[in-house]
């Protein structure tokens, strides 16, 4: 196996959940997700929970945990691209400015993983409502530490304020995502999977 990126998430207290989506052999897949929960409550519930919100990363592919995390570069062209539109239709500037502050609450339930939709709730809870809601089950507050999401033929997205992800140069390696390979050719897969203290992430070359 070579390693195209790879990332870890752990907490002090609490439970990393892992999702793996269309998986091709134990572990390994097209996309993989890591969520990490700090909690001192129940860790049979606490896992459900982490398992809901991969498979909520892994489907919605938000930007960021919250608005603070997002490349203010992009928010700004955002806000640019609300204002313009308008300014072209000669609203005043004080309208323009009300409609663009409502447009980026908008924009973040779209990007911001705490303010989405949840999707395993019916009733449109945001995932913060969910979490918050999920407590009474756990037994104790429940604090999302970061997440980690890879697809194949995209970016990565991490949003983990407890350690960065590491990108590594492509090395060989074997582990239970697959035998060691190399060359061009070998197929790509997203490989999830845990070590003694923490879990894992890759993007990985392995034998066909």
């Amino acid at each position: 196996m070579s390693l195209r990126r790879a990332a870890s998430l752990e907490v002090g207290q609490g439970v990393v959940s892992s999702y793996v989506h269309g998986a091709v052999i134990d572990g390994a897949g097209k996309m993989g997700v890591l969520v990490a929960l700090e909690s001192t409550g129940k860790t049979d519930e606490l896992s459900q929970l982490g398992r809901q919100l991969a498979m909520h990363v892994a489907a919605t592919n938000p930007q960021a945990l919250d608005p603070s995390g997002l490349d203010p570069a992009i928010v700004t062209r955002e806000k640019d691209v609300l204002a313009d539109k308008y300014r072209q239709q000669g609203k005043p500037e004080n309208v323009i400015e009300k409609i663009v502050e409502s447009g980026l609450k908008t924009y973040y339930k779209e990007v911001c993983l705490l303010e989405q939709a949840f999707i395993h709730d019916e009733k449109g809870k945001s995932v913060a409502q969910a979490v918050k809601e999920a407590e009474g089950k756990i037994g104790a507050p429940v604090k999302i530490a970061g997440f980690v999401r890879y697809a194949l033929g995209e970016e990565s997205k991490s949003r983990n304020p407890i350690s960065q992800p590491r990108s590594r140069r492509p090395a060989a390696r074997s582990n239970r995502c697959g035998q060691k390979s190399s060359g061009a050719n070998a197929p790509e897969v997203v490989c999830a999977g845990q070590g003694s203290d923490k879990q894992w992430l890759s993007r990985s070359i392995v034998a066909s």
